[in-house]
C-alpha cells in the first residue's frame, strides 16, 4: 500500500491530481495525491485506474526493453530521416497569419460568481457530488478542478461550496460573447461554450501602417476585443496571439486570468518559445502520452527534438511526426467554420443504474438535445455513436452509419435507443454511470444531396395507414414490425441496397412469400409492390410469387445498380430500384408508383 501511495505521488500516474490548469501552480501535489488516494482508495474508479496504470507500467517496460536492444547505426539513420522530414515541415511553415485563442476564464463558475457575489471570495465550483464542471481560482488553489468528483473535492477543499450547474443560463451568456467573436471573424470556430479561435489577419493587414508593428497591432485588437466581452458581460477572458493555433492555445494560458500574450511572428522566436515548454502544456499530448516520453527524459518539447533519433522506433509514424511538428512549433492555420466541424456530440453523467427505462429515457433525452443542436446549427449528419461509462469506468461505444444525412430526433433516437438494447442485452447487469450520443459526417443543410422527392416515412405518415394494433409485414421480404417508423426504416433498407449478396437474397422470395390468411382475405386482390399489376387472390399465391420473382430479376436489378453507379458518379443521388423496364428519366415517376403500390399493398393485406 506504501508503494501506491508512494506512485500517485509523483504526478505523473493516471490516478495523479492533473495541475495543468491555470491557477493550480501553487498546489502542494503530494498533499493532494495522498487526499484523492485515500478518498478513491477500493471505489470502482480506483479499481479501473490501477487497471490502466498497470497496462501503461507493461507498456513503458516493453519500450525500454525495445530501446536496449536498439543499435547506434539504426539511431543515426532515424535521425536522418527526422531531419530529412524537419526540412519537409519546415516548408510549410506560414508565418503569414494571425491567430488569436479566446478562452474565458473559469467561465460556468465566474457566470455563477457574476449572478451571486457572495460566491466571489469563497473557493466553488459548478457541478455535483459525482463530478465538477470547473472551479474558481480560489478552489483550484487546493487542486481542486475539472473532471474531480465532488465527494473528493471536498476533502482537498472542506469550505467548498458545489453549486449545480445551469447550462441554459451558460449557452445565453456564451452567445452574446459569440456575436461579439464574429465581430472579428465572422467565421471564427466555437470550441464548446468558453473557447474559441479567430483568425484576425485581415484586420491586422487594414491597421498596418509604417512604424507599427504586426505585434503591436495585434495585442490592439485582442485587447479591445476582450474589453467589450468584459463591458458586455462582465466576464473576463484571455487570449493566446500566435502564428497557428497550437501556439495560440498553449498562450492563452499563459496570463491568465484576464490577460493576454503573444508569440512572436518569427520563427526564432517560435522555436525558443515551444522548446522551453513542458509537453504538459501542449494540447494533444495527454496523460498516457506524458509519461511513456517522461520514460525517455523527454519533459519539454526541446527534449522532443533532442531524441529525435529514438522516436521513430519506439512510436508510430503518425505520432512521431506529431512529436516533431510540436517540437519545430508547428500547427494549423486553418479556422474552420462552424459547418466545416466534424462531429457533435452529446454527454451526461449519472447515478449508476441498470433500470433498461431510466436509461432510455435518458438515450431519448440525450439524441433529442442533439438533434436541436444540430438543428440549430444548420447540420445534418450520418453517423450516429452511442458512449457508454459503466459502473466500473469501463467505456464502450457503438455506431451505425445511416445511408442518408439527418438531424431529426426520431432517427437519431431510433438508432441510438438500438444501439443500447443491443450492448444492454448482451449483459443485463451491467450498470451506467455516463451516456453520450455523437452525430459524425456532419455536412451543412444546404450541402444536402438531392433526396427524393418523397421517402417512405413522409408517404405512409400521409394517413395511408393501417388499422392501429396491427402489426405492418414489408411487402420485399414480409418481415413484420409492430411500428410504423421501424416498418419505413425497414423498407426503405430493403429497396435501397446496394449489396448484391443481399439482392440475391430477395429473388428467392418465393420461398419466404407465405401470406398469412388471417391478414390478408382470399376475396380480395393482390397488387406487386413492385410494378402494381393486380393479381386475383383465387389465382394462387404461387402465380403471385412468380410475378414478384421476375419484378426482382436479378439481372435486371444488376441492370439499374450498373446505371444507378453511373448516375452517382455525376453527382446524383440513387433513387430507389424500380423495374428494369423503367428508364432514367421516368425514374421518379416509377418510384412515386412503387411507393404508392407498397402502401396499397400495406392497406389491403388488413382488409
Amino acid at each position: 500500500m506504501e508503494n501506491e501511495t508512494k506512485s500517485t505521488s509523483q504526478g505523473t500516474d493516471v490516478m495523479s491530481l492533473n495541475t495543468r490548469k491555470a491557477g493550480m501552480d501553487s498546489v502542494d501535489v503530494e498533499k493532494a495525491n495522498s487526499i484523492i488516494f485515500e478518498a478513491s482508495k477500493g471505489s470502482n474508479f480506483h479499481v479501473r485506474q490501477q487497471e490502466k496504470q498497470r497496462q501503461i507500467g507493461k507498456r513503458i517496460e516493453d519500450m525500454r526493453i525495445r530501446l536496449g536492444t536498439l543499435a547506434n547505426g539504426q539511431k543515426s539513420d532515424a535521425r536522418v530521416k527526422m531531419d530529412r522530414k524537419a526540412s519537409d515541415m519546415e516548408r510549410s511553415r506560414d508565418l503569414s497569419r494571425v491567430i488569436v485563442h479566446i478562452d474565458m476564464d473559469a467561465f460556468y463558475a465566474a457566470v455563477e460568481m457574476r449572478d451571486d457575489p457572495s460566491l466571489a471570495t469563497k473557493p466553488m465550483a459548478v457541478g455535483c457530488s459525482k463530478m465538477l464542471s470547473t472551479s474558481n481560482y480560489h478552489a483550484r488553489k487546493f487542486g481542486v478542478r475539472a473532471a474531480l468528483p465532488g465527494f473528493i473535492a471536498k476533502k482537498l477543499c472542506p469550505d467548498l461550496v458545489i453549486v449545480p450547474p445551469n447550462f441554459d443560463k451558460y449557452k445565453t451568456v456564451s452567445k452574446e460573447v459569440q456575436e461579439i467573436l464574429e465581430t472579428y471573424d465572422p467565421h471564427f470556430c466555437q470550441m464548446g461554450l468558453d473557447e474559441a479561435y479567430l483568425d484576425i489577419t485581415h484586420l491586422v493587414v487594414c491597421e498596418e501602417r509604417v512604424g507599427q508593428a504586426r505585434e503591436e497591432i495585434a495585442q490592439q485588437i485582442v485587447r479591445e476585443l476582450r474589453q467589450k466581452i468584459q463591458e458586455r458581460t462582465k466576464l473576463t477572458a484571455s487570449a493566446g496571439i500566435a502564428a497557428n493555433k497550437m501556439l495560440a492555445k498553449i498562450s492563452s494560458d499563459m496570463n491568465k486570468p484576464n490577460g493576454q500574450f503573444l508569440v512572436g511572428f518569427e520563427r526564432n522566436k517560435i522555436v525558443e518559445f515551444i522548446q522551453g515548454m513542458s509537453i504538459s502544456k501542449v494540447c494533444g499530448i495527454g496523460n498516457v502520452t506524458q509519461q511513456m516520453l517522461n520514460a525517455l527524459d523527454i519533459r519539454t518539447c526541446g527534449d522532443i527534438w533532442n531524441r529525435r533519433d529514438v522516436l521513430p522506433l519506439l512510436f508510430s509514424e503518425l505520432s512521431t511526426d506529431s512529436f516533431l511538428s510540436i517540437s519545430l512549433g508547428l500547427g494549423s492555420t486553418l479556422v474552420p467554420s462552424v459547418d466545416e466541424r466534424k462531429s457533435m456530440s452529446i454527454e451526461r453523467t449519472f447515478k449508476d443504474t441498470s433500470n433498461m427505462q431510466e436509461l432510455k429515457k435518458m438515450c431519448s433525452d440525450l439524441c433529442a438535445a442533439l438533434s436541436k443542436d444540430l438543428k440549430k446549427e444548420n447540420l445534418v449528419g450520418k453517423t450516429i455513436t452511442l458512449k457508454l461509462k459503466t459502473a466500473t469506468f469501463h467505456i464502450k461505444t457503438k455506431a451505425k452509419s445511416l445511408p442518408f444525412f439527418t438531424s431529426a430526433f426520431d432517427k437519431i433516437n431510433n438508432v441510438a435507443q438500438s444501439l443500447l438494447e443491443q450492448e444492454m442485452n448482451s449483459n443485463q447487469s451491467m450498470e451506467l454511470r455516463l451516456m453520450g450520443v455523437r452525430m459524425s459526417t456532419l455536412i451543412g443543410e444546404s450541402e444536402m444531396p438531392q433526396k427524393q422527392q418523397f421517402t417512405l416515412d413522409e408517404f405512409l405518415k400521409s394517413g395511408q395507414m393501417r388499422d392501429k394494433g396491427d402489426d405492418y409485414i414489408c411487402p420485399v421480404c414480409q418481415l413484420s414490425k409492430q411500428t410504423v417508423v421501424e416498418i419505413t426504416r425497414h423498407i426503405e433498407m430493403c429497396l435501397t441496397t446496394n449489396s448484391e449478396e443481399q439482392l440475391e437474397n430477395k429473388v428467392s422470395i418465393s420461398s419466404r412469400l407465405t401470406l398469412d390468411d388471417k391478414r390478408v382475405s382470399t376475396a380480395c386482390d393482390w397488387l406487386c409492390p413492385i410494378c402494381n399489376a393486380t393479381f386475383r387472390a383465387q389465382n394462387g399465391i404461387e402465380e403471385f410469387n412468380r410475378h414478384i420473382d421476375n419484378c426482382l430479376n436479378i439481372k435486371a436489378v444488376k441492370e439499374v445498380l450498373a446505371s444507378d453507379k453511373a448516375s452517382c458518379e455525376k453527382g446524383q443521388k440513387r433513387p430507389f430500384a424500380t423495374s428494369c423496364s423503367e428508364t432514367r428519366q421516368n425514374r421518379k415517376q416509377a418510384k412515386l408508383s412503387s411507393l404508392t403500390s407498397i402502401v396499397k399493398y400495406l392497406k389491403s393485406s388488413t382488409e
